[in-house]
C-alpha cells in the first residue's frame, strides 16, 4: 500500500505518517508527503510567498485542483494508492471554510463517538 497525504502542516504530516504505520501498517517509505513539501529547508522556507506555505486554504486549493492527487494515484496505480486529507477545524467559523462545527453537548455526538481509542484495524506485520 502506498499513502500519499496532504496536510496543512509538517506536525501534521508527521502524525499522519505514524498513525497510517501503527494503524495500517504502511511502511514509512511507502507515505509521500504531497502538500506541503516536506524537503524543504529553513532558507527554502523563508523565501516561499505566504500563498507557498501550507495552510486550510492551500490544502482545499490542492484538492480542488486535483492535480498531485491524480498523479500520485497515477503513479502509484498498482500499489492499493490512497490519500489523507488533513484539514483543522480551528478555522471552521473562517468564510469560505463552509464547515459547521457539531455540538459538543449533542449526547448523540457524544456516544457515536466513544471515548479516545486507538486504531480500529489491525496492523500488518511490517517485519520480516
Amino acid at each position: 500500500m502506498r499513502a500519499g497525504i496532504i496536510a496543512e502542516g509538517r506536525a501534521d504530516l508527521a502524525v499522519l505518517r505514524n498513525v497510517l504505520e501503527g494503524c495500517l501498517g504502511v511502511a514509512r517509505d511507502e507515505v509521500r508527503f504531497l502538500v506541503p513539501e516536506y524537503d524543504e529547508d529553513a532558507t527554502d522556507r523563508h523565501a516561499m510567498a505566504n500563498e507557498q506555505r501550507s495552510s486550510w486554504l492551500r490544502v482545499r486549493d490542492e484538492c480542488r485542483s486535483g492535480a498531485r492527487i491524480r498523479e500520485f494515484l497515477e503513479l502509484h496505480a498498482d500499489d492499493d494508492p490512497i490519500v489523507v486529507v488533513q484539514i483543522d477545524a480551528a478555522e471552521a467559523a473562517v468564510a469560505g471554510y463552509d464547515v459547521a462545527r457539531p455540538d459538543r453537548a449533542d449526547p448523540a455526538l457524544l456516544s457515536a463517538s466513544g471515548s479516545a481509542s486507538s486504531c480500529s484495524t489491525s496492523p500488518r506485520n511490517t517485519t520480516a
